[in-house]
């Protein structure tokens, strides 16, 4: 009898007929109740001075003489509330709207008092709404699919066309490939975003001219000559840089080193592409550091330059050399970790952090120069013969 609560009749966080059924079912664990039992039983399960309490002071004797009389009499006091059943568009929007989240793949939730994974729960919700609605068709399997997060997306595929092949897909996902395939997306993310960075480097002056010459107009007008700023010699214009102060640079800069695997030889194809399409044929330096071979040691470390590997010398190196330009990195960042170590500076250890270097490797200002200058005519000489044309220097014809 304890799990039965006393009923007010206010209608508020209480069932009228859920009330009625707790006291069924105790009538029928109690097979001695007769009518005149049940209707005393009743009364005492009403909340004093609530509104139910009022109402059965002033209930007719005949509605209490048995308990059928009784049910009839609360019936008719609070009836049975008609449910107004959901449309198709209601439900349709309610499956469009059941969101399996990032965040919660390879969790567990619960789920009728049970823990269960995420995604399986998911499945189960999708198709029992799916199935309400019905989309007999299955139409909106595909779209359903679309709002998936991507790495369960690609897991499952496209070739499931039904609710219940589709369903089936994602519950049969285990949660470490689920959660693998979600980091494998994030680390494509990063690149992307990297790539990106690199592909739109803020202008340059040297940019600025190439640009102005590309857009010139063909017109009789002379063509304006720059304002040149003439750099003195590099020795006097380049600060000098300690090797601590290098070394500093070559640890902040340095590329992450992928793992000698597939997915990393992968995304250090990447990096090179991204390093080429920036610098080109440049050398390598601590502001523009060159990719270094998935499963190779850091620079600066010690390592064979030749092969990237620890523990010998490049005089003694029998394995396969890596790339010309990741050779010449290392020869560099090396020496610079030798020097320090010879004059006794504290121990290199290059911390592998990834930082675009959109400043073309030189931290001193890009000036125009003539020599640069010349460059760009030579670069643009048929522009300049059409321009020549334009203005009477060649033939007409």
């Amino acid at each position: 009898m304890t799990d039965i609560k006393l009923f007010t009749g206010e209608g508020t966080d209480e069932s009228p007929q859920d009330f009625l059924r707790s006291l069924k079912r105790m009538f029928m664990l109690k097979a001695t109740f007769d009518d005149s039992k049940k209707v005393e039983f009743f009364e005492v399960c009403l909340k004093t001075n609530s509104p139910a309490d009022e109402w059965w002071t002033g209930l007719p004797a005949a509605s209490r003489a048995s308990w059928d009389a009784l049910e009839a009499a609360f019936n008719a006091k609070w009836p049975t509330k008609a449910i107004t059943p959901k449309t198709t568009s209601e439900k349709k929007t309610l499956l469009e709207e059941a969101r399996l989240e990032e965040k919660d793949l390879g969790r567990k939730v619960m789920a009728a008092g049970v823990e269960e994974y995420s995604h399986v729960v998911w499945a189960d919700k999708v198709e029992k709404l799916a199935g309400e609605i019905p989309d007999t068709g299955n139409l909106l399997v595909d779209s359903i699919r679309e709002k998936l997060p991507k790495g369960v997306r690609k897991l499952v595929g496209t070739k499931h066309t039904t609710w219940a092949e589709f369903c089936k897909a994602v519950r049969e996902l285990r949660p470490s490939e689920i959660l693998e395939k979600v980091e494998e997306e994030r680390e494509a993310a990063r690149i992307q975003q990297q790539l990106k960075t690199l592909m739109n480097p803020p202008p340059t002056p040297s940019k600025a001219l190439s640009t102005a010459l590309r857009n010139i107009s063909l017109t009789s007008n002379p063509i304006p000559r720059p304002q040149f700023m003439f750099r003195p010699p590099v020795k006097a214009t380049y600060p000098q840089r300690t090797d601590q102060e290098r070394m500093a640079d070559i640890q902040a800069n340095a590329l992450p080193i992928h793992p000698d695997t597939p997915t990393g030889h992968a995304l250090y194809d990447t990096q090179v592409a991204v390093w080429t399409r920036a610098h080109g044929i440049k050398k390598p330096n601590e502001w523009r550091p060159y990719p270094l071979t998935p499963g190779s040691s850091p620079v600066a470390s010690g390592e064979c330059w030749t092969c990237g590997q620890p523990s010998h010398l490049p005089a003694d190196c029998q394995r396969p050399a890596v790339p010309e330009q990741e050779v010449t990195w290392r020869r560099i960042a090396g020496g610079v970790g030798n020097r320090l170590r010879r004059a006794g500076a504290s121990s290199v250890n290059v911390v592998q952090t990834a930082q675009a270097d959109e400043a073309g490797g030189s931290r001193v200002a890009d000036i125009i120069t003539m020599e640069h200058y010349e460059t760009l005519l030579n670069e643009n000489r048929a522009l300049w013969e059409m321009i020549g044309q334009g203005n009477g220097e060649g033939s007409s014809d």
